[in-house]
């Protein structure tokens, strides 16, 4: 920057003056966006299930520079392990936030639901200290308010995560100057998460009942993970009416069955059939192994003998 002007220090007529002289000169350096510091963010994960987890994160605000927050436009999200990631730059965006009016002594606000049909679109939903007065969603991030991402699983669809599987969880941070936007640094604590085993369950093509047996069609008890010990599962036929275990018989888990037929028995009587684990762990922590574990509704079939009958699975 520099200033200029005519001028004559003697005070005489005008063509004596000093044209166009430089009076002075001023450096000024544009600093990179970088300079404005980190943002420091604190990450968590919680409700971790076999392709579903919340992550939950919060800017500190004793460790971010004040002054930085107005340049922020969003935190960017990245969950990736070896084959899969997920990121997403515009869940916490600025500009979507600062719509999202929040009344004061409101303590939480769903900003996002789940997607009916996309399980990688996550329900958003922040808390925090009530404000004393109104404000807006982004305002709040910025003081620290805690932002969850809770993921559901596919039901039905793809699920974004898988089973048993190491994901790092890594925040960025995007800042905006001079209508552009541009990646800064952001420090968080380190985050790294395993999904749980996939549950085991029963697989079948259907149920065929007579007067005295019950057949079950191409049977299959899937276990992907290994979640069940030494892949051996007891199968225990109870009568209903009678109170009293029938008949067990041992099955390997992942091997199919063209069928499992129980014969002998009594005409229109009913019957309980359960998958029991002598092991069953879909952790990592030995210590919370279920032993004698038996598989909850789905996976028991309830059946009456009598006229044949047959059911779909």
């Amino acid at each position: 920057m520099v200033a200029r002007a005519d001028y004559d220090l003697n005070d005489k007529n005008t063509e004596n003056w000093q044209r166009n002289m430089q009076l002075g000169r001023l450096s000024v350096y544009t600093a990179p966006i970088s300079l404005l510091g980190n943002a420091y963010v604190d990450v968590d994960s919680a409700d971790i299930t076999d392709s579903s987890f919340t992550i939950g994160l919060s800017i500190d605000t004793d460790k971010t520079l004040e002054g930085s927050f107005d340049s922020y436009g969003a935190p960017s999200v990245e969950i990736s392990s070896d084959t899969k990631t997920w990121k997403n730059e515009e869940i916490l965006s600025r500009k979507e936030l600062e719509k999202v009016p929040v009344q004061a002594g409101t303590a939480s606000m769903v900003i996002q639901d789940h997607d009916s049909t996309d399980a990688s679109v996550p329900k958003v939903v922040l808390t925090g200290t009530a404000p004393t007065e109104n404000t807006n969603a982004w305002e709040l991030l910025m003081k620290g308010w805690r932002a969850e991402l809770q993921f559901r699983e596919g039901e039905g669809q793809d699920n974004p995560f898988d089973s048993m599987t190491v994901y790092t969880v890594s925040v960025g941070a995007v800042a905006a100057q001079g209508g552009s936007e541009y990646n800064v640094g952001a420090s968080t604590n380190s985050l790294q998460l395993r999904t749980l085993k996939q549950t085991a369950g029963i697989r079948h093509d259907g149920v065929f009942t007579l007067s005295n047996f019950i057949e079950i069609y191409h049977f299959y008890f899937d276990d992907p993970d290994n979640a069940v010990d030494k892949g051996t599962i007891t199968v225990k036929l109870y009568s209903v009416s009678e109170a009293s275990l029938v008949e067990t018989r041992m099955i390997k888990t992942n091997t199919e069955y063209e069928s499992l037929r129980f014969n002998n028995l009594k005409m229109d009587t009913d019957y309980r059939i359960e998958f029991t684990a002598q092991n069953y762990n879909v952790y990592y922590d030995s210590g919370k192994n279920e032993t004698n574990y038996t598989f909850p509704d789905p996976n028991r079939l309830y059946v009456t003998t009598g006229e044949g009958n047959y059911r779909f699975a």
